[in-house]
């Protein structure tokens, strides 16, 4: 893209100091400004929602299905917070995690029940 000024009856419109600047940025590429990472929680809910129309919906047992409902309903959204401040790097590494940490909570808690009724 050249830089063009118009000349009027051979006169030059803007003085040798305006000049420099725009000669120096007239062909810069322009990049827009603002967030180039989405937020964890709109990652978090495509990724879910990807979950639920590909995998879900492809399961054929049951169980597994309601299995996946309580994964979402008692690991995954109590937890989106923590997950959020997690590292790792992608949000399924996250739900996996959680995903594993959830069934420990479980037998640690059904062990308790068990011991305090003997």
């Amino acid at each position: 893209m050249a830089f063009h000024i118009k000349m009027i009856a051979g006169v030059n419109p803007l003085p040798a100091t305006t000049m420099l600047p725009l000669l120096l940025f007239s062909e810069l590429p322009s990049y827009s400004m603002g967030r180039i990472v989405p937020p964890f929680r709109q990652l978090y809910q495509e990724t879910i929602s990807e979950l639920q129309t590909e995998l879900k919906a492809a399961l054929v047992d049951l169980g597994h299905k309601s299995a996946f409902d309580l994964l979402l309903k008692e690991a995954w959204n109590p937890e989106v917070a923590a997950m959020g401040n997690s590292t790792l790097p992608t949000v399924l590494d996250k739900l996996n995690v959680m995903s594993t940490i959830h069934p420990r909570k479980l037998i640690v808690v059904w062990l308790i029940i068990k011991w305090r009724r003997k």
